[in-house]
């Protein structure tokens, strides 16, 4: 599971408390979406960080869904150091990858030395639509 290296800086608050940690047979996905609609939600064109939801879904290993969450990007209002805390919140949720269609120069640094898989969707495409295409669900 993904881990904060311990050289980068953590925020020091959070505006969303980080999600529980799944279980180590669950694999979590947090996608960038444009609306709360779950798993017809569709990829925003913005970059992760300022995606307007975090859509987290939970796969067992099986490949099958077990849990969605549609949960609104607190976040992007943030003026100052948005990456760092979003890249944060991902990896302290369990998040071992994520989709978007566009990540900044900071959100990949972060995310790659955490050990978190990047994935790239076209902003409008159904996240279910996404996931089948990248074989993460059957």
């Amino acid at each position: 599971m993904p881990t904060w290296p311990s050289w980068i800086v953590k925020p020091h608050e959070l505006p969303l408390e980080p999600l529980d940690k799944p279980s180590p047979e669950i694999t979590r996905v947090c996608a960038g979406c444009r609306d709360d609609r779950g798993l017809e939600s569709e990829i925003d064109i913005l970059d992760l960080t300022h995606s307007r939801y975090l859509t987290i879904v939970d796969i067992d290993k099986d490949r099958n869904i077990v849990n969605v969450e549609s949960i609104k990007n607190v976040f992007s209002t943030i003026p100052r150091k948005t990456a760092l805390i979003v890249a944060y919140w991902i990896v302290e949720s369990g998040v071992s990858i994520v989709i978007a269609s566009g990540y900044c120069h900071n959100m990949t640094y972060y995310l790659d030395q955490s050990g978190v898989v990047r994935l790239t969707a076209t902003g409008g495409e159904r996240l279910i639509d996404v996931l089948k295409k990248f074989n993460l669900i059957s």
